[in-house]
């Protein structure tokens, strides 16, 4: 269901994460409220494919009628069987006795990848942006401005065997949460303008500061913020990944 074709509004995928079953995830930033977040199978790329809102409805849809609001999405990362997505909004506002507020929020929305439906976090809570609503979000900030929203703006994302790990890089902060819950369990300082993270299972391997890149140890999803090992001499790094 849904367009069968590629799209994105200002490029192709930013982000992609590829699935031992043969499919292949991918995000495409800001697009004017429409789906950031699809997939296609490697036996047949040009196909693009929605994922599901729930069992009944795709992730494009809302009551049958046409998506609005849709989250702008730049990151994503996978243990294997969750699919995890940063999220924000720039425009979204809400109404408190006759007046409008803003309602921009920054947070995590995740996909199960054996149905491809949004998973549903314990401690996340649903949340109507603009005129979609999302069934269960992990909210790291919200009732935010226009203004604000770009200094909450997520840089990078992480999944280990039990943590989630979310990268603020203007606030110089990275946010561990539970990766099944969606519970918040501890904030990291100290480690200048984090940006695209990757773990190996036991370490973060984050690019921060100075365009450099370096290896965190991690214990009980507490970073220490003092790398054991750092790559510099990099030019502009955008991307990694550890094998």
């Amino acid at each position: 269901g849904g367009s069968q074709r590629h799209f994105g509004y200002y490029g192709a995928a930013i982000d992609m994460y590829e699935h031992t079953n043969g499919s292949v995830y991918y995000c495409t930033g800001y697009a004017e409220g429409n789906v950031t977040v699809k997939k296609f199978n490697l036996s047949d790329p040009d196909k693009a494919i929605y994922l599901k809102k729930d069992a009944s409805t795709l992730y494009a849809e809302q009551n049958n009628s046409s998506l609005q609001g849709l989250a702008s999405t730049f990151q994503l990362a996978s243990d294997g069987t969750t699919l995890y997505c940063t999220g924000m909004t720039w425009h979204s506002q809400k109404v408190v006795n006759g007046k409008y507020l803003w309602d921009n929020k920054v947070f995590i929305y995740a996909f199960d990848l054996k149905t491809d439906q949004m998973k549903i976090f314990s401690s996340g809570k649903p949340a109507t942006l603009t005129n979609y609503r999302y069934p269960s979000l992990i909210v790291s900030d919200e009732n935010l401005s226009e203004k604000e929203v770009g200094k909450f703006k997520q840089t990078g994302i992480a999944v280990d065997g039990t943590y989630l790990y979310v990268a603020q890089g203007t606030q110089n902060k990275i946010k561990t949460f539970n990766k099944s819950t969606g519970a918040l369990v501890t904030s990291t300082t100290g480690i200048s303008k984090p940006e695209r993270m990757t773990s190996d299972g036991k370490y973060l391997w984050i690019i921060f500061g100075d365009k450099r890149v370096g290896k965190f140890a991690v214990t009980g999803g507490t970073i220490n913020p003092n790398p054991v090992l750092t790559l510099s001499g990099l030019t502009s790094p955008h991307s990694l990944s550890v094998a």
